[in-house]
This record gives C-alpha cells, structure tokens and sequence, in this order.
C-alpha cells in the first residue's frame, strides 16, 4: 500500500515538472515569437534605421576584410618540404630569374571615347609617362621618387629590387639605345682592337635609353613589328586576333579604331630585398604605386 501511495506521488511530482517545463517553454517561444514580430513591425515602419544598421554592420564586416590581404603569404616556398631539393631549386633560381612579379596596368582615354579620339599608347607622351615610372637616363639622377622603380639598370635588382621590366616603352628605349650600347663597346671598351674593323670613334654616341621624338618613336614600332604590338591592345576592336580588312595588321581593323588604348608593366621583382631600402614586398609595391 505504501508503495502504490509513493508511485502515485511520484508521478503526480514528474507531471507537476513538466506541466512547468511546458509553461515555460510556452512563455519563452511566445516572448521570442513577440520580438521577431517587433523586429519586423519596427523594419516596415523604420526602414531607414534598418538600412543605417545594416551599414554599420556591413562597415564593421568591410574593416575587418582590409587586414585580409596582409594575412596572405605569397611565398612559394611555404608550400614546399622544408631543406628539400625543390625548395633549393627554387632558391638557386631565384637568384638569376625572378619568380615574382607585379603588374601596372596602364590605359588610355581612347579605351573609354573610342572612334579614334584620345590618346594612343606609342604617343610620344604616353610612353614618357610610362618611361618616367620604369626610369630612363632622363630621370636616373633624380630623387628616389622621381629617378623610376628601376634606377640601377645594371645591379640585378641588390640596390632597387628591381631585375627587369616588360612594357612598350622598355622595347622602345632599348631599340632607341641599341646603337649607342654598340658604339660603346667598340670605342670605350676597346672591341675595334679585337676585330678587323675600323670604327670612328668621334661620331655620335646613338641614342640613349629613353623616349625619343616622335617621328623616331613610329620608325621604332614599324622596325619591331610584333614585338611591340603584342604588347598593346585596342581595346575597342572586338576581336584582336582576326584581320577583318586583310592588310596584315589585326590590330586596326574597322571593328576597333585602330588606336592602342591599354598596355602592361611587367616588373620582374628580386625577392631578396635585404641590400634595397625596403623592408618587404609591400614596401617596395607601395614605392612603385607612388
């Protein structure tokens, strides 16, 4: 009998329990069924406020994100064994060819106005500017923001982290600069001596590297032909690759304006920069972006 009395309490108890797990189960989905609604009913009636949370936020998210780039390690080597041969590989490379590399893309106005309107990059201004960003004799004895990226042509990159360029103006000065780099060396470093030759000595130096004038420039473009105009683009001509007017230049056919409106610098980095005033890569790309 006791025992029957001792269920019966017991599970009139556990139902008490549950009765009130029950309520207060019931109670908090209706409260948070209360604020959802609130929060919808103050949406549709302040949408301003939700909008002006909704940038807090989105600025808060967005500040967060701009450190996200400087946790990214661009090294290769950090996917390599360590002490392994690739990795030595890898270093011994480095050391005459660079593996990284950065990318100044460069277009004129002509890529937004079309129809032959704006500038074209073999303008004789155009490639000074580009010129002036890469250095030239022009500028070499200038202050460290007005001398170019590439100051020491001859250092492999120890002094200015510099190994090598690619663009139009580069194929430009070196063209222009080619006869005086050869008078060079047969006068000042005793070549005609060596070779059955004569060679006067007192003429003209040749060109130097930088831009020259214009008329020099378009004499330059025609002797390299394809050297140069794979380097450019019109953007404006639908399809580059395809001679529509059949007069062996796909570059200026009349689905473009026939005018070279985008371009690259290719900079060849040396990823040891401990002889370089720069610290690290970002350094040296935040001094080529000045």
């Amino acid at each position: 009998m006791v025992d029957e009395d001792l269920r019966t309490e017991t599970l009139a108890a556990l139902k008490g329990f549950r009765d009130v797990g029950d309520r207060v189960s019931n109670l908090a989905k209706e409260r948070m069924q209360r604020g959802f609604e609130g929060m919808y009913t103050a949406a549709l009636t302040s949408p301003r406020l939700v909008v002006v949370v909704c940038l807090i936020v989105a600025g808060m998210l967005g500040q967060v994100g701009l450190s996200f780039q400087d946790q990214i390690d661009d090294d290769v080597e950090i996917f390599l064994p360590d002490d392994a041969e690739s990795t030595d590989l890898l270093l011994e490379v480095r050391e005459e060819w660079s593996t990284d590399i950065a990318i100044v893309y460069i277009q004129t106005d002509n890529a937004r106005l079309g129809q032959g309107l704006g500038d074209n990059i073999s303008d004789e201004a155009v490639l000074k500017e580009i010129s002036w960003v890469e250095g030239d004799d022009e500028n070499k004895n200038s202050g460290a923001t007005s001398r170019g990226i590439d100051w020491d042509k001859n250092d492999r990159g120890r002094e200015d982290g510099i190994l090598w360029i690619l663009s139009p103006a580069q194929l430009i000065k070196e063209a222009n600069s080619a006869d005086g780099r050869f008078n060079n060396s047969m006068c000042e470093n005793g070549l005609q001596s060596r070779i059955p030759v004569s060679f006067d000595c007192d003429v003209p130096g040749g060109g130097a590297y930088a831009i020259p004038d214009q008329d020099r420039i378009d004499a330059l473009v025609d002797n390299l032909g394809g050297a140069f105009t794979a380097m450019v683009r019109d953007t404006n001509d639908l399809d580059p690759t395809v001679d529509s007017d059949r007069d062996g230049d796909p570059t200026n056919d009349m689905d473009g304006d026939g005018v070279w409106d985008t371009a690259a610098i290719v900079i060849g980095l040396n990823h040891d920069l401990n002889r370089t005033d720069f610290v690290d890569f970002s350094e040296l790309l935040a001094h080529i972006q000045k």
